[in-house]
């Protein structure tokens, strides 16, 4: 079994390295390994640390590349190159990612109070006349769960004592994979540069001289 999976893990190195070989944008060692991992997990600061930058500045670093013009080409590359590997049409991948982000866990399980029977399937009374109550957890069968649900879920497992252990796909993680996708970062990155851009054009009609990267501040008492 080890042979297998060094031999399935040389087969995907080989291909990845096909793919970035291939490519048609201009990156250096470091960039190309960034984008080679960042499609495998789609974790910036994760790509960052693979592909040997600072594990200290890694989600800095991961912003940065991801600014790069040439570093999204290849991402974006290198993405429908794995697409069409797999077979797996983008509208595919959207449609999981929403069913996650949507998921609720009590559309999987159940769970409250219910009344405790006795061997004749009667209500169990207590002294004061109040029927007795007892906590209960019940997962939904899997073949009543649509697959919008039951894609959802990520791990289904029995504890020691004999209870079911439903584990959902991480929604956050959906959530952020979703909005890198319908580009909902970058119009949130242009509102806020956009915003400063005013800032920076109101600031500089006041006296407080402000330099920029297109006009540097000079320096008092004449010209340089």
């Amino acid at each position: 079994m080890n042979l297998n999976g060094n031999h399935l893990s040389a087969n995907a190195q080989a291909i990845e390295d096909r793919d970035v070989a291939k490519s048609p944008n201009k990156l250096n060692d470091k960039q190309a390994a960034f984008a080679r991992r960042y499609v495998v997990h789609f974790n910036g600061a994760k790509a960052a640390i693979e592909a040997g930058y600072s594990e200290k500045r890694a989600k800095v670093q991961a912003h940065e590349l991801m600014a790069m013009p040439h570093v999204q080409a290849e991402v974006a590359r290198l993405t429908a190159a794995k697409s069409e590997r797999s077979d797996i049409e983008a509208d595919e991948i959207v449609e999981t990612l929403a069913h996650i982000v949507r998921a609720d866990i009590r559309d999987v399980m159940e769970w409250g109070l219910e009344e405790v029977e006795d061997d004749e399937g009667l209500p169990v009374t207590m002294p004061n006349g109040e029927a007795l109550m007892r906590p209960f957890v019940r997962p939904v069968a899997s073949q009543d769960l649509p697959r919008r649900l039951s894609c959802a879920v990520a791990e289904v497992s029995m504890t020691d004592k004999g209870s079911f252990k439903i584990k959902m796909h991480d929604k956050g993680a959906a959530i952020d994979k979703l909005m890198r996708h319908l580009g909902m970062f970058e119009k949130d990155n242009r509102q806020v540069a956009d915003g400063l851009a005013d800032l920076i054009a109101a600031a500089q009609g006041t006296t407080i001289p402000i330099a920029t990267r297109n006009a540097p501040q000079r320096a008092e008492g004449g010209d340089e």
